[in-house]
Order: C-alpha cells, then structure tokens, then sequence
C-alpha cells in the first residue's frame, strides 16, 4: 500500500494551472504490485525495466527511454498512442522511469489538451531525488537538447522501494550525491542521520534492507530541500533556484570531457567546491562515494577545464554565478568566484583524494556477491591486437583500471595520429607537426606494448612515462627493438620523461630477447605479429620466460587473432594467415587477479564470492583459490610449514603475505625474485610496510618467509602503498581482523581495481578519509 510521507506539498486534486500549490505530492510504494493507479491512468514505461515491473502496470505504453523519446516527432507519436486509450478528461499520465521519461511524459502532460494530471514513478535513486521534483520539463530540438520546455510540477512523485532494492550500486551513488547535496544546501540538522550506522559509505555499499528506513528518511528530506527551494523560485525569476547548482559548475565541464557519470561529476563538483568553502566535512562525505578515475587524474588542461565552467548555464549576461556556502544548510550565490579559482580548486581536490590515507576498519561481518572488470593483462593485449589486426575484432569484456584506460587513450591517439597522417599525404601536404606524443602512465604493460608498437609505425613517436616506471628494468626490450631498426633514445619534455621512438624503415625477420626478467618483453613483440607480419622471435640468455603463463596466454589470444604460432627450441615463430582479416572476438575474463583479495580473505572470515571467475585457465593468478584451500587444510590439519612457489604468479605475494600473517603455519613464499621489480619493490617494500605496522617477517632473495603462529597489527598504524595497488590491497586484508590501519595513497588501486573500496565496504569494512 501507498503512505503519504511528510513531504506531502499539495492536494492532489489541484492539477490545472497551479497557481497556489507549485509542487508535488510524495507518496511511496513497497512494490510495482502495490503501486494503486487512479482509474483514469495511462502508463508509459520504460522498455529496460525488469518485466515483473512492466507486468505489474495496467495496459502500459512500453517505450524506449533516451534522447530519441525526447523529439517532437517522438513526442507527438506517444500522443496518439495515448489518445487511443483515452480521449476524454480525466486523464492521468504517468511516467515509470528515469530522466528522459520524466522529461517526455511531462512535456507531453503539461501540452495535451492545455494540461492533464501527470505522476512520476521514477525508477533510479537519481530521478528519485531531483529530476522527478522541480516542475521542469524539456524536449530536444532538432540536434539541439532541451530546448523546448514547460514548467509543469507532478500532481504525485511515487517513491518505488522496489526499484532501490535492485538498483546498481553505481547507480546507487550517483543518487546518493544528489541526496547529500539537498541536505547540506537545506537540512544541516539531518547529517547526523547521514553519517550514522557507518555513514554515506554504509548507504552506498549495503543491502537496501539493512539501510532501508535511515534512506528513505534522508531521501524524503532531500526532497524536503529541493521542493522548498523550487516553492521559492518556481520560474528561476530570483537566485534561490540557483542554488540547485551546488557542485554542477564543474560537474557539467567534467560530464563534457570526461565522460564519467552524472553522479561521480557532482561529487567532484562539491568536493572542489569544500575548498573554496573549506567544509572538511561535506569532503569525508563525498569522498565515500567517489571512485578513483585516471580521467580525473590526467584532466590538467586549465585551458579546457576554463572553457567549459565559461559556459555554465546559470551565467546572466556572461558573467559566472557559483553557488558556495556560509555553513550546512546556508548556500549563497557568488560572482567572485573564476574559472581559475574552480580549475585549482578542482585540482586540489584531486590531490587531496588521491594522497589522503583511508581509515580502514572491518566493523560488521556480511557476504556479498562482487563484480569484478575484465583482466587488465587479457584486455591490454586484446587492446593491441584490436590496433594491429586489419580485421574487424571486437573485444568480449571492459576494464576502466588506469592501465588499461592509459593503454586505450594512447592507442587512439596513435591511431588519429595516423589518420590525420594519411589525410596529408593524400593532400600532398608538406605541413609536419613533429612527433606524437603519448602519455603512458604508471603500467608496465602499457609502457612496453606501447615502445614496441611505436617502433612498429613510421616516424617518431615520444612515450612518456611516471618516473617509478621508468626506473624499472626496460632495456632487453629497448635492445631488441634497436636491433631490429628501431631508434629509440631517453627523452625529457616540458611534460614529463621518457622515450623518443623513431620506427624501422622494413619489418624484421627475426628478433631476439632475453625474458628472464620480464614475460612482458617478449609479449610485447609477439603481439606486432597481428599486424600480417609474420618474423622469429628468439630467446637469449637461459631461453626462460619469467612468468611463462602470462606469455601463454598472449600466445592463445594471437591463435585466435588468426596468428599461426610454432614453438620451437628457444624460439617461436609466427605466421599471419587468411583470417587476420576477418571479424574475431577476443575474451577478457574476469580480473583473476582482483578476484584473488578475496580468494585468500576467505582464510580470514571474510566471506566474498566473485560473480562469473574466469575458467579459461589463462591467468595465473587464478591459481589463487587453490593456494587458499592449501592454506586452509595445512591451518585444520596443524601442519607446522607450507611452501607457496610463486614463480609463475608473482602479483599475489602481497594479498597473500598479508593473510600469511594472520594464520597458524609458517608460510614460506619462493621463486618470485622478480618482485622486486614490479610497481614497488614487492618483497623489501612489503617487508618494511609490515614492520611499520609491527609485523615481522622474513625477506629472502626470491621470497619471504611469514613465521607461524598469526600477528596483530598496531591499530591505527600507517601502512605504506609505495605507490603499488597491490600493497594497497594487503593494507586491506591487514584489517580483516578488526584492527583498524591507516592506508596511505590508497587511491592505488585505480590501477587495477578501481571499485575495490567500495566493494571492501559491501562486505563490512568502513573506509573513510583521515
């Protein structure tokens, strides 16, 4: 059944030209079953809903929502859609879903016969809390969006609990953001309920039933907030609407050129505005919802970012009015603040997210099913294939770790670079733009794909790189590519380090490396075979490849690419064939990985399941749940010692130590001398992050050594990343007996992991900025 809660505003019965009574009435509903219509109710519903909603509806027009639905010709089809059902007053429209049908639907309520009743049923935590509220309506003009409008408030808001219950938990905070901005711009007295029972972090991350009453109490107030502003300023006559604006200055620039959600762009756009305003506070809110992006990261064009909040909409006459505040619940319009003064405080805001040590600490025990991206090593490789092959190839799978992110942009930017190169020879221009150049970022992989790649393209190509990359082992895969006919030399910018690459005039026949070191050297040139040019590749030294699985895997990905490969004795040869041309699909599975916290946090009471665990067997780190049912039975059967040989899976050393420490045999990690030359020094880093938290262990040459009998950490100790994502993940598993730590630079793990904070959250830790 239907309640009135008391963000009730009108009568419902007032539905023609609102003159006394502006704004809507706010009822909710547990279910799509339970949802009471008035008889005289048309439906239009969106057609991505789940369909135990859309049958709950009576008779309903099931369309599809998104900008298309928000043309006039769209517009005036779902007219005759609903004339068909009824042609006579009363009438009562309603819309059952996100923005673009609150949009559509009430543009079409406020125009049809000069106006009919009109209810919005929205669907997202989002719609919920702002776009179902305002009386706003637009549709599309021609390629021009929102240009033609009405101000026609909803007779009724129904709240759907249902549709929270199931709602993406992405999609969650981004709802939530437009939830703390209502209640800092008018409800200071309800932050206290916002940050109880484990804060914005609790409802972002639980069950809906666990959080459920403390929501939908803080979800009335917000709307509480928005409705009293909008009773104030329905026409936006008077600046009191403009303080709906709160973090949409840079949201919008942000939205524009990065891409990220809606959501996270507002709460970039409130944690900058806290530095202008300074509020601590409204930051240790926001930063619980926010997810470490490289775009954020790398978005340092002042001159782009100036131009966008230049075009802010809430401009008069040109001139920038930004909302700010005097305290929680005291919002003010101001012009004094520039484009300038919101860039730095943007990037300030930045700085502050990614350095600021997290407290973590596992307050309540749940289990939870997570979703983890694709591989971050499947995908980097497919993305390279996909940049080589002639064919058409589609990649099965998505990463926005930073590698792969970093890996994406620069292959796209060598990828127009060659484009607008093909156009000038066309032209037969002269004109030279001098190098491209590329920006690497902190990743190994993409690094090497990338040096051998550009040596690959003719012309120079400059990659830059972070400094810890650089200093790490490069030159068996700089000197192979030299022999072959490529120059590269070190390079230093006004943007940063790293390599000139000028590419070889005739493809080789034969290269030859040594991949002692590092698997990826050798992958990196044999993935130039799906480019249809087949060659040798030969191993030097003691013709071993570290981490031969990882080499494995680049191997069946070219197979299926439609490369032929032959292994010889120390050697491989590859071959294109006829299919290089043709439409390939390439599989990232699951981030294995990732998935391997929680494979080795089980042994600790954490109970994790990954949804969908990779089964090809091509990632060595899926190996991770086998060592953990080792570990397990040696803890049952008391055995005094256990021996984990991580030569071919060195990247669990650290989630795997961090465990180690916890559980009652000795633990003896070997073969992984290569750990030392991973994004940290992983075995005397490890070692030292350990002892500043008061943990003892043993460091070896290819391993360590983690006595037996379990430690407990200084509570509140700092523990050091190094600026390793994995390291950072130890840090978690640390605390997964209940002693809270401090992780210093813990937005690392935007590496390969970008959710992990907040899915630690799912399953019970708290993780707050200091």
């Amino acid at each position: 059944m239907e309640h009135t809660t008391e963000a009730s505003r009108r009568n419902e019965n007032a539905v023609m030209s609102r003159p006394d009574s502006k704004t809507s009435e706010i009822t909710r509903a547990r279910s799509f079953s339970a949802l009471e219509l008035p008889d005289d109710a048309i439906v239009v519903v969106d057609n991505a809903l789940p369909e135990a909603w859309i049958d709950a509806l009576p008779d309903p027009i099931v369309v599809e929502a998104g900008e298309s639905l928000k043309r006039l010709a769209s517009i005036e089809e779902l007219a005759g859609q609903v004339l068909e059902r009824r042609s006579t007053r009363p009438l009562t429209l309603v819309g059952v879903g996100g923005g673009s049908i609150g949009d559509a639907v009430g543009f079409l309520a406020s125009i049809l016969w000069r106006g009919v009743d009109l209810w919005h049923v929205p669907t997202t935590l989002l719609a919920m809390v702002d776009s179902a509220h305002g009386g706003k309506t637009a549709v599309n003009l021609g390629a021009a969006k929102n240009q033609l409008g009405t101000f026609y408030p909803a007779d009724r808001v129904v709240l759907v609990e249902e549709a929270l219950a199931t709602l993406p938990l992405e999609h969650r905070r981004d709802g939530l953001a437009e939830l703390v901005k209502g209640l800092w711009l008018g409800d200071a007295d309800a932050l206290e309920l916002l940050e109880a029972d484990g804060g914005v972090g609790e409802l972002a991350s639980a069950p809906f039933d666990d959080i459920r009453e403390r929501m939908m109490e803080l979800l009335e107030r917000a709307i509480d907030v928005k409705l009293d502003i909008v009773d104030q300023d329905l026409y936006e006559t008077k600046e009191i609407r403009t303080f709906l604006n709160f973090g949409h200055t840079v949201a919008h620039t942000l939205e524009l050129h990065t891409g990220i959600s809606h959501g996270q762009a507002v709460c970039w756009g409130m944690l900058s505005a806290s530095f202008l305003s300074d509020f601590p506070r409204l930051r240790r809110h926001v930063y619980e919802l926010l997810t470490p992006a490289q775009v954020i990261s790398a978005f340092e064009d002042r001159e782009r970012f100036c131009a966008g909040i230049k075009r802010d909409k809430k401009r008069i006459e040109g001139q920038l009015r930004s909302v700010l505040l005097d305290a929680p619940g005291e919002p003010y319009v101001t012009r004094e603040v520039s484009a300038d003064d919101w860039y730095e405080a943007f990037r300030e805001a930045v700085e502050w997210f990614e350095s600021t040590p997290a407290l973590v600490e596992r307050r309540v025990e749940r289990a939870a099913s997570l979703e983890i991206s694709a591989s971050k090593s499947e995908m980097n490789r497919a993305l390279v294939i996909e940049h080589l092959r002639p064919g058409q190839t589609r990649i099965d799978g998505y990463s926005t770790a930073d590698d792969v992110a970093w890996l994406r942009r620069c292959l796209a930017e060598l990828k127009g670079a060659e484009l607008k190169g093909a156009e000038l020879k066309e032209a037969e221009s002269q004109e030279a733009d001098g190098p491209t150049t590329i920006f690497a970022g902190e990743g190994g992989t993409t690094f090497r794909f990338l040096s051998a790649v550009c040596a690959a393209r003719p012309g120079e190509t400059v990659v830059l790189a972070a400094p810890r990359l650089l200093e790490r082992p490069h030159d068996a895969l700089f000197d192979a590519l030299r022999a072959a006919g490529a120059t590269i030399e070190p390079v230093e910018t006004d943007e940063g380090k790293g390599i000139r690459v000028r590419g070889w005039s005739t493809w080789p026949e034969r290269f030859e490396i040594s991949a002692e070191l590092s698997s990826q050297y050798a992958t990196a040139l044999a993935l130039l075979s799906t480019s249809g040019n087949g060659f040798e590749l030969a191993l030097s030294g003691d013709g071993s490849i570290a981490s031969r699985p990882y080499f494995d895997m680049t191997l069946d990905l070219l197979r299926t690419a439609g490369v032929d490969v032959t292994e010889g004795d120390g050697s491989f040869q590859f071959a294109p064939t006829p299919t290089l041309d043709e439409p390939a699909t390439l599989v990232a599975e699951t981030d294995a990985s990732s998935a391997a916290v929680w494979a080795f946090a089980r042994l600790v009471g954490v109970e994790a399941d990954v949804a969908r665990s990779p089964q090809s067997g091509r990632q060595p780190d899926a190996r991770a749940a086998d060592i953990a049912a080792k570990l397990a039975k040696a803890h049952e059967e008391g055995v005094d010692s256990v021996d984990v040989d991580l030569a071919e899976a060195p990247d669990l050393a650290p989630v795997l130590t961090a465990v180690a420490t916890q559980i009652d045999p000795q633990v003896n990690i070997v073969g992984a001398a290569h750990l030392r030359h991973k994004e940290s020094d992983r075995i005397g880093d490890l070692a030292q992050a350990l002892a500043d938290v008061g943990i003892e262990i043993e460091p070896r040459d290819d391993g360590m050594t983690i006595p037996a009998g379990g430690q407990t950490p200084r509570a509140r100790g700092l523990w050091p990343t190094y600026g390793d994502h994995r390291l950072a993940m130890a840090g978690l598993l640390m605390t997964a007996g209940g002693t809270p730590l401090l992780i210093e630079n813990p937005m690392v793990v935007a590496k390969s992991y970008p959710t992990f904070w907040h899915d630690a959250r799912r399953v019970g830790w708290v993780v707050g900025a200091l």
